[in-house]
């Protein structure tokens, strides 16, 4: 019975996994998607109080890369990308309920880059509150991968890396 419980459980962890990685090949909004072998590298984000749902991202060096925010929320956002704040590059604000905003890039240097959202709210910068990622910029060369961490229950597993 015990070997029974171990092998479903095992089963289910990978359904979820796979059903997670399934979701960010079909480019579901919430979740990144990173193409490849394509001139433009799409990278959706979808921002509500307080984080921002793609959390680590990662796209190729000197191709371009498409941002497109969806704000799921019921505050303004703005998505900024930098190594710090005088080097940030902003896309327009995004308003609840309103068209996703844009942002176009193109990155020449390999690197780990922050994503954040630079409004404040009450004083309280949004960045502080949780609205941080991090975008990893490979060698054009290399193919960019995502680390998807699965948990349930008592079982954890840290796949190698999930890429579109």
């Amino acid at each position: 019975m015990r070997r029974r419980f171990m092998l479903t459980s095992t089963a289910a962890i990978l359904i979820l996994a796979v059903s997670y990685a399934t979701a960010a090949l079909a480019g579901n909004p919430a979740t990144p998607v990173l193409a490849q072998g394509s001139t433009v590298q799409n990278v959706n984000v979808t921002f509500d109080e307080w984080s921002i749902s793609a959390r680590q991202m990662a796209v190729r060096a000197n191709q371009p890369v498409h941002f497109t925010l969806y704000n799921a929320g019921t505050e303004s956002h703005r998505l900024s990308v930098g190594r710090g704040d005088d080097d940030a590059v902003s896309s327009p604000s995004s308003r609840p309920g309103q068209d996703p905003a844009v942002l176009d890039m193109t990155f020449d240097t390999p690197g780990v880059y922050q994503v954040w959202c630079p409004f404040e709210t009450d004083g309280v910068q949004h960045r502080d509150l949780g609205m941080v990622a991090t975008l990893t910029i490979v060698p054009e060369e290399d193919t960019p991968v995502v680390e998807v961490p699965i948990s349930e229950g008592n079982y954890y597993i840290q796949s190698r890396a999930v890429s579109a």
